[in-house]
């Protein structure tokens, strides 16, 4: 192509053809410098320490990956309480040491609230009202969190349509949108987890047994279970043969859930112990539930995938820059890194 460019040069112009050799051999001289270049550049021993820099990455990842599920399958309590420390403290950390205000404003208004409600669910004998107050809470929360989520999604979406640029506003609706949905993720995954905790020592307070043992508390068909609140008005008089007195018309007209065990609770309540406490079980006889036939509303599919997706997120805030501190040490030890950072 070059020499064809040459050729053309020569008949369409007045330039000399000992120009066109001096170019031609110019170009030839400069290709062999960055060959020359190139080799000097790929070094045998750069390419070996690159390779096991990989290796050492890809099996420190693979290894931690399985510690983890083993860990999670064997003492799932300790890696509970560890994974929900390092949720609330490594985004504050890093928070702090940039200065991020509105991070750090947020987490202290949530740290609060939220101490305050396990604070209530840990007390023994629990209140009547307690359960209801915890899963009111935590759902409020969690609602709140994949409210923020959805907005940001769509900023950013906004963002790869070219829609604020309309408006010469991109730069400010990228900065909200990932901020709204990097909130929605980290809180709505605090909230969950807090929220299981709550659920498992409430569930303990109000004497439910555990998966194969009975539980220490008396079946009354005409309450929920959950709560301890009066059912349905109707639904109490039509399937209790103890027709308690706490039957009240006037303070149970919300819709009453049945398993397939048979076990009834409260719409609200059950919700809160099935999405924000992610049990499948029936919190009085442990038996699977099965939560997509349950709630059959795509938009309640839609919070399954999303607290399905705040599992996910644990993960990445969590685990994922300790096992970078990992690698980052280990290639240090092995003389791979100067200073790790």
């Amino acid at each position: 192509i070059i020499l064809h460019a040459m050729n053309q040069n020569i008949h369409n112009s007045s330039i000399h053809p000992s120009h066109i050799n001096r170019r031609h051999g110019d170009i030839h001289i400069e290709v062999h410098r960055s060959d020359r270049m190139m080799h000097k550049k790929i070094n045998p021993e750069e390419e070996r320490r690159a390779m096991i820099i990989f290796f050492t990455l890809f099996t420190l990842m693979i290894f931690a990956q399985l510690m983890l599920v083993y860990w999670k399958k064997r003492h799932y309590r300790s890696y509970q309480q560890v994974t929900l420390l390092g949720l609330w403290l490594i985004p504050f950390l890093f928070a702090s040491s940039l200065h991020f205000w509105k991070l750090l404003t947020c987490w202290a208004i949530w740290t609060l609230s939220s101490a305050y409600i396990m604070y209530k669910a840990t007390r023994r004998p629990i209140p009547d009202r307690t359960p209801r107050l915890v899963y009111s809470y935590f759902y409020y929360a969690f609602k709140l969190c994949y409210s923020s989520g959805v907005v940001g999604y769509l900023l950013i979406l906004s963002e790869f349509l070219q829609i604020p640029a309309i408006f010469g506003v991109e730069v400010q609706v990228v900065y909200v949108g990932g901020m709204l949905f990097f909130f929605g993720l980290y809180f709505g995954v605090l909230s969950r987890d807090c929220s299981e905790m709550c659920t498992d020592r409430m569930a303990a307070s109000m004497g439910y047994g555990r998966k194969g043992s009975m539980p220490s508390r008396g079946y009354d068909p005409t309450v929920c279970l959950l709560c301890g609140d009066a059912l349905n008005y109707n639904w109490a008089l039509m399937n209790s043969s103890i027709q308690s007195q706490r039957i009240n018309a006037t303070e149970t007209a919300e819709r009453t859930v049945n398993l397939s065990c048979g076990h009834s609770f409260h719409d609200f309540c059950i919700r809160g112990w099935t999405i924000i406490g992610k049990k499948d079980i029936c919190p009085f006889c442990s038996e699977k539930v099965s939560l997509r036939a349950m709630f059959r509303n795509p938009w309640e599919t839609q919070n399954l995938m999303w607290a399905n997706l705040l599992d996910a997120v644990r993960y990445l805030i969590v685990w994922n820059p300790v096992i970078v501190g990992m690698t980052q040490l280990s290639l240090y030890e092995l003389g791979y890194l100067e200073n790790p950072k």
